[in-house]
């Protein structure tokens, strides 16, 4: 059972929380985006596709994977390229929200000169995560439309090798395309490949420039009487019970969490393994008992 948290932590967990709810409304216009650019991928592989696609059931040549090839390297550079910027536009807003989310929990507590001027503090921080965090979500699209390229092609040489007749090859290609209603249990198709960077990129960078600022505060005051508290997003579907169970639970800060046998600072810990990290919407913040009080 989640431990229940006193008046005064709950109204500092609401703050918080109203923090992260900046990060959903972010993470959802950034998905509302690169779906728009998955559809418009779409059309366009698929009328490639048409253009050369062979007019009898005697299957692709081998021709036709030159061509395909080269034309799939041109959409799916420009795509990863809109997609990378899309993700960076939302992380930005993340770890903007981040930085301020202790300072915003904290006010109108005793604690709110003092993480005010930590999030001040916290910047230098904060710019160099943004800047390391650009280059990696860039690495991170161009792999999913490197995984695309290889995946299209793969359908593609069943047609040339006789396994597959042309029709059923396009509905194969156009189904990876495809955005589905609900992510596939294979994990399949370059739409989830691609919401689960924006889901899992905007989360660990919010928690990153969250821990940034709360660093800065335990430096400023000291770890005595601090606290670390898990807080889950509360969203049901798909939520990993132990984190569930973590809800409120808080420990001395700069200890560890349990997270089914992981010791972890919080969400998001670099050396929690992924499938405690990816699409987690969790959040921890920084509380002191004496917070509760002017």
């Amino acid at each position: 059972m989640p431990r229940p948290l006193s008046p005064a932590e709950k109204r500092f967990a609401d703050r918080m929380r109203a923090a992260q709810a900046k990060v959903d409304a972010a993470e959802t216009a950034t998905l509302k985006r690169m779906i728009a650019d998955v559809r418009r991928l779409r059309g366009e592989v698929t009328s490639e596709l048409a253009r050369i696609a062979p007019k009898d059931a005697d299957g692709w040549r081998a021709s036709h994977l030159k061509d395909v090839k080269a034309h799939l390297e041109r959409v799916l550079g420009e795509w990863a390229d809109a997609v990378t910027s899309h993700v960076n536009d939302g992380v930005t807003t993340a770890a903007e929200t981040g930085r301020g989310a202790l300072a915003a929990a904290a006010k109108g507590t005793a604690g709110e000169a003092v993480t005010a001027k930590a999030t001040s503090d916290s910047f230098a921080v904060h710019r160099r995560q943004l800047e390391q965090s650009y280059k990696y979500n860039a690495d991170l699209v161009q792999g999913v439309a490197d995984e695309a390229k290889d995946a299209i092609m793969s359908r593609l040489r069943r047609g040339v090798t006789g396994q597959k007749n042309p029709v059923e090859v396009m509905r194969d290609v156009q189904k990876y395309l495809d955005v589905p209603a609900r992510p596939t249990a294979q994990f399949g198709g370059i739409a989830y490949q691609a919401e689960r960077v924006v889901r899992t990129e905007l989360g660990r960078m919010y928690q990153m420039a969250n821990v940034a600022s709360m660093d800065a505060t335990a430096e400023a005051i000291g770890n005595d009487g601090l606290w670390t508290v898990w807080m889950h997003s509360g969203i049901s579907k798909g939520a990993r019970p132990s984190h569930v169970a973590l809800d409120g639970e808080r420990v001395p800060y700069g200890e560890t969490f349990d997270v089914d046998g992981y010791a972890a600072t919080g969400p998001h810990d670099p050396s929690l393994p992924a499938e405690h990290v990816v699409n987690c919407r969790c959040s921890s913040g920084m509380w002191s008992n004496a917070w509760g009080e002017r």
